[in-house]
């Protein structure tokens, strides 16, 4: 998890786009340079997706092996690696379709604050498992321990910072954080309009039409 996320934001991906975020964007290669330059900036960011993917299949998900079938089949590996990779590739672009941007402040919180001493702690899990021989299980739940408490650490200053947000389903109730303030419009008041129908009055017979 600690890897995506940090593969996330090296890729510079939403949510993690801030050096070149398309919409906000007034100068840059987003609009001095069009068809084939342009293309090739996109095209580079697309590849260190790959490279990034390519890297969390070799690491974590065991590469082009599958149970021992790539053993008799060896074409079958390539395959297996590219479903892998696919894997990772819908992954980034999921993110991007469904997390907003955050905020500088944040991005540096995050990444200081429980990215690296969440790191730092998988590190020595890790490190005590393969000195003293433990089983990958070890390894294993302590890696969930870790993931639980990021979990909870962001839970928590969510609480702090005053951005989290509950709803509650059994009232149908939503309870926005103390950050954000709704602003009430009342409704004006309009004059009374007289509803009775106005007598018209009878046309002049002394009227001359031209």
């Amino acid at each position: 998890m600690i890897y995506l996320i940090a593969g996330v934001a090296e890729v510079n991906r939403a949510p993690f786009d801030l050096p070149e975020a398309e919409q906000e964007l007034t100068a840059g290669y987003l609009t001095e340079y069009s068809g084939l330059r342009w293309s090739l900036y996109q095209m580079a960011e697309y590849i260190n997706m790959i490279t990034v993917s390519s890297i969390a299949s070799t690491l974590f998900l065991g590469g082009w092996s599958f149970f021992g079938l790539t053993d008799h089949i060896p074409v079958l590996s390539i395959v297996i690696f590219a479903i892998k990779v696919a894997f990772f590739l819908f992954l980034f672009i999921w993110l991007r379709a469904t997390l907003p941007r955050i905020r500088y402040d944040r991005l540096m919180r995050f990444g200081w604050q429980a990215l690296l001493p969440l790191s730092v702690l998988n590190i020595l899990i890790t490190a005590f498992a393969v000195a003293l021989h433990w089983s990958w299980v070890v390894s294993g739940v302590g890696g969930l321990l870790v993931i639980v408490i990021m979990l909870f650490v962001i839970r928590r200053q969510g609480f702090t910072d005053g951005t989290h947000f509950e709803e509650k389903s059994s009232r149908g109730e939503q309870v926005l954080p103390t950050s954000v303030r709704l602003a009430h419009y009342e409704n004006p008041t309009l004059p009374a309009v007289n509803s009775e129908p106005v007598a018209q009055e009878a046309p002049d017979s002394t009227a001359v039409r031209v």
